[in-house]
């Protein structure tokens, strides 16, 4: 019992992290974020892989969260629900619409409504240093 209390203290824990943002730079129709976002250094001095960033630029009206699949594997959601277009909030694996409390997955595919359509999901690419996210 104790454990079980422990994970989900430790999980909640996680999810109330603040949500690292990372400064895209737009070229075209392509956002480039480096690669080196998805690493922090612990206090130990340990680098750090995060789970998930959000890529934001100033001519976007909403972030784009980026789910680290593997190595060279991503995940890039449009953060507007799908319902009402709400931004959304991310907590670990999944996203939440905070004005009618649709759920969606690190896939943006919707668990919960009012919302029934998944999110927008946009093509990503690795080069060099760079995840490269198709905006069109």
């Amino acid at each position: 019992m104790l454990c079980l209390g422990i994970g989900a203290a430790s999980s909640l824990l996680n999810s109330c992290k603040m949500p690292h943002y990372a400064n895209g730079k737009i070229e075209g129709t392509k956002l480039f974020v480096a690669l080196d976002e998805f690493y922090d250094v612990s206090k130990d001095g340990k680098k750090v892989e995060r789970k998930y960033i959000l890529a934001k630029h100033d001519s976007l009206h909403f972030p784009i969260c980026i789910y680290r699949i593997s190595e060279n594997k991503f995940n890039a959601l449009w953060m507007q629900c799908s319902h009402q277009g709400a931004e959304l909030q991310v907590f670990g694996d999944t996203l939440q619409c905070p004005a009618h409390g649709s759920e969606f997955n690190q896939n943006g595919v919707a668990l919960s409504g009012p919302a029934n359509k998944n999110l927008r999901a946009f093509e990503t690419t690795v080069e060099k240093n760079n995840l490269i996210i198709h905006l069109v």
